[in-house]
């Protein structure tokens, strides 16, 4: 949704600035209502099409698509991920002043009574050695990655997806996996699969998902997985279940 969003106002704002927004709308039992604002200072839009700007395949003028490319299908896109997920979205705008496009989102809270068994308290990142792969396709949260191993002293590589996953632990010994499961070629179930049944390695594997309900988590320890971390993790989380299954496996 973000991706639509952000994406639109830059290419509609040629001069400016695009700011991304996000606060606590409210909570709701166990449930935080997140508040997203993408805001521009672009072309704006004409009061009389605001109403059907989420419509299939509706630009704000015939001119749009012209002069700058897209078919407005990815706002209608955006409406209902928002909507499935029990959101709601709008748009505020004034012709030749810029946009500003709102949406809700639910989060469930995280439990407090988290299991901590498979978590090591870490003081010394750098005290960790080690091989690790990393399967991720997204290119930001590769970078993230890249990121926090920066200062440990693991050495990291990255497989933009599943099936270069597998090709490389033919080849290559690791010491860990970091496994996502939305992958394009082959996704982080098929990897795992592919890992435990045809190249019988028994290498820890730990989930890396966006999804935190129970459902996914016993589907991936079903596939062979060892754990399972759901986006986004804290850096502490990460590493403390990095140097758990290690130590494991040395035992």
């Amino acid at each position: 949704v973000l991706i639509n969003l952000i994406g639109n106002s830059l290419k509609f704002t040629a001069k400016g600035k695009v700011e991304l927004d996000i606060s606590l709308d409210g909570v709701k039992g166990n449930t935080a209502i997140l508040l997203f604002h993408v805001k521009d200072t672009g072309i704006g839009i004409p009061q009389n099409k605001l109403e059907s700007i989420f419509d299939r395949f509706t630009q704000a003028e015939d001119s749009t698509s012209r002069n700058y490319g897209g078919t407005g299908l990815g706002l209608n896109i955006s409406k209902l991920l928002v909507e499935k997920q029990g959101g709601k979205i709008s748009a505020r705008s004034e012709l030749g002043k810029g946009s500003d496009f709102s949406f809700t989102l639910p989060f469930a809270l995280a439990q407090t009574n988290q299991d901590k068994t498979r978590i090591r308290e870490l003081e010394d990142y750098s005290a960790l050695k080690g091989r690790i792969l990393i399967c991720e396709d997204n290119e930001i949260n590769q970078l993230l990655v890249r990121t926090i191993f920066a200062d440990s002293g693991l050495k990291v590589l990255i497989a933009d997806n599943g099936a270069i996953g597998v090709k490389l632990m033919e080849k290559e010994s690791f010491d860990l996996v970091l496994m996502d499961i939305l992958m394009p070629v082959m996704d982080g179930y098929q990897a795992a699969q592919i890992i435990r049944q045809q190249l019988k390695s028994e290498v820890p594997i730990i989930a890396l998902t966006a999804h935190s309900m129970n459902i996914e988590k016993e589907k991936c320890l079903a596939l062979g997985m060892n754990d399972y971390l759901s986006k986004p993790f804290k850096r502490d989380e990460l590493f403390g279940k990095i140097a758990y299954w290690m130590e494991k496996e040395s035992v």
